[in-house]
């Protein structure tokens, strides 16, 4: 692992597409927004583990048994619990296939159709 601080345009697109999967986690108390990562990992062909700290979660839409995990842990687990949780997540993730994550991102997330529906929509 190594540390390369913020990245964007096709620095980070490479990065991700690198990756052998995308660490997704949040802090307990915070209120998940939505997460652009998704499409973004899933579309370089890069499957994801994520922790989450509850059901109903961005991962958990975004995510399907072809491109990553979820491990769902209850807030009031320790610590250790949530990153062996996390780890099985992991290596589920890593035995995904980057071709078909790919595959499946580029059809689920694609950014013009994303585009296009957000621009039709009145404020």
């Amino acid at each position: 692992m190594k540390w390369v601080g913020e990245l964007g345009g096709p620095a980070k697109t490479a990065a991700i597409a690198e990756a052998s999967v995308f660490v997704y986690t949040y802090a307990r108390p915070y209120v998940e927004a939505g997460a652009a990562v998704f499409g973004e990992s899933l579309r370089a062909g890069t499957p994801m583990a994520a922790l989450t700290w509850r059901e109903g979660t961005c991962a958990q839409a975004a995510l399907c048994d072809e491109t990553g995990a979820v491990a769902v842990v209850d807030p009031e687990e320790d610590d250790e619990t949530a990153a062996q949780r996390l780890a099985v997540a992991i290596e589920k993730a890593e035995s995904l296939d980057h071709r078909r994550v790919q595959a499946v991102g580029m059809q689920r997330f694609d950014p013009v159709r994303h585009f296009q529906a957000m621009a039709t929509r009145p404020c």
